[in-house]
């Protein structure tokens, strides 16, 4: 029994997931199980309310992207099912199949529509609502209004706080974690999505080079794919001078790390591990020579470094640079972090969804729908 893959085997079988599989733009097929299996249980769930039979649903599903893929200039997600049954198209999906959302499934709605008015709101209300009965009971031991103000002052903070508490407690409660969909990279990032994962550090012994170099290659070693690279990206500590003695031991250090690295695992060449170093600059309000903006100021100059920008203070470059303009993507982490296996293809995976690519309005230059910034989980070992 379990030699047997049953996920595959139910959906060899599932006309649900045939029917499916005829998204106009040819994603289903391209995601992960859990992704179509959350697609077909939004399926069964509008056909067990609306009394229909799932491949209908289904259908209707299917027919609406088809409709929208003969569009001319309609934003390609509407053509992808996966619009029609966990996005904005999810409406006209009910509308077409008679689905009536019950009070409960309107109010989650609202909710996730107006997270900061909700989320702001219920922190506004439960404070008031604290305050007040701290006034009433003031008031009925005959505090004069003076008093009363003078409670109010004292309470507001603690009464917030408490209000915090309270609404993230609730929400974390009552609303379960939307999952987002994802791409089953679980063979291979393709090239067009070649990622980075980059490693802000500081340089300050060897012994710390010599560790940072060890935690760069267990993530490569849990995340070995082709179209990954892994870098470090390091400042010297603050000084009261541009260079002082231990530099430079400290980079060579860094420098034949590196190059031992990609000996052993770049299979020839110098494009699987990298270093990119920068030099000090002189902060009046620190009054000191440091890494520019630190570890904001890496990341900041890394991604202007992959855009093209030769002015930035990286001085030092180990690898072979001819990758950086076709780096899609960046996945940093701390120093202290670790990688789970295979997290960057579902990192990947996930970003590139058609649902879930950001969409920028031209003239605000803001994300208006989709995601330019992920944060997964976090866990402590």
């Amino acid at each position: 029994i379990t030699a047997t893959d049953w996920s595959e085997f139910v959906e060899s079988l599932s006309v649900v997931d045939a029917t499916l599989r005829l998204d106009p733009l040819g994603v289903y097929e391209k995601m992960d199980f859990a992704t179509r299996d959350q697609y077909r249980h939004v399926v069964e769930r509008i056909a067990k309310r609306v009394g229909t039979a799932e491949i209908e649903v289904a259908r209707t599903a299917v027919e609406l992207a088809i409709v929208a893929s003969e569009t001319v200039g309609i934003d390609p997600r509407r053509v992808h099912v996966g619009y029609y049954l966990i996005d904005r198209g999810l409406a006209r999906l009910e509308a077409k199949t008679a689905y009536m959302p019950r009070l409960l499934e309107r109010l989650t709605r609202s909710v996730r529509a107006h997270p900061t008015l909700f989320y702001l709101g219920s922190i506004a209300v439960l404070t008031a609502i604290f305050l007040t009965l701290l006034l009433l009971y003031g008031w009925s031991y005959g505090a004069n209004w003076l008093e009363l103000v003078a409670i109010a002052l004292v309470a507001l903070i603690p009464a917030t706080d408490l209000a915090v508490s309270v609404t993230n407690s609730e929400v974390t409660h009552t609303l379960p974690p939307w999952r987002l969909p994802k791409l089953d990279f679980s063979d291979g990032i393709p090239e067009a999505y070649r990622t980075f994962v980059v490693v802000p550090t500081l340089i300050t012994s060897t012994s710390g080079v010599r560790a940072m170099l060890a935690n760069l290659e267990v993530h490569y070693l849990a995340n070995a794919d082709p179209s990954l690279h892994f870098a470090i990206l390091s400042d010297f500590a603050d000084a009261e001078a541009e260079h002082v003695p231990e530099d430079d031991e400290l980079l060579e250090a860094a420098i034949a790390g590196v190059h031992d690295l990609n000996a052993r695992y770049g299979e020839g060449s110098e494009n699987r591990f990298y270093l990119f170093h920068r030099r000090r600059l002189w902060s009046e309000g620190e009054r000191k020579w440091m890494g520019w903006e630190r570890k904001r100021g890496k990341l900041h100059e890394f991604n202007r470094l992959l855009a093209g920008a030769r002015d930035t203070t990286f001085r030092t470059v180990i690898g072979d640079e001819s990758v950086l303009p076709h780096v899609r993507y960046v996945v940093t982490l701390d120093a202290d972090t670790l990688l789970p296996r295979d997290a960057v293809a579902e990192l990947v995976g996930t970003i590139t969804h058609p649902l879930n690519e950001a969409r920028i309005d031209p003239a605000t230059r803001r994300v208006v729908q989709g995601f330019a910034i992920l944060q997964p989980r976090v866990s402590t070992t």
